[in-house]
């Protein structure tokens, strides 16, 4: 799936985990970055059902128009 950490991330971040995300975005991961089928770790996480995920990357700055191969936001 090409997937980075941040994509693994997104589908299991929780509260708890919300440290880990801040590290990487602080080192300057983009928020932005899609895998082979074009998701960004914001529709990872939603398509994982990860309500917690999805706040969180948006309180980062995700930004929630990305579009993925399939036209799917």
């Amino acid at each position: 799936e090409g997937n980075t950490a941040l994509h693994h991330l997104a589908q299991t971040l929780s509260s708890e985990t919300e440290a880990s995300l801040k590290v990487l975005t602080n080192s300057g991961l983009s928020l932005e970055v899609k895998n082979k089928a074009g998701r960004t770790a914001l529709l990872s996480a939603a398509l994982s059902l990860n309500l917690e995920g999805v706040k969180a990357l948006l309180r980062a700055g995700a930004q929630k128009e990305a579009v993925d191969h399939e036209g799917l936001n």
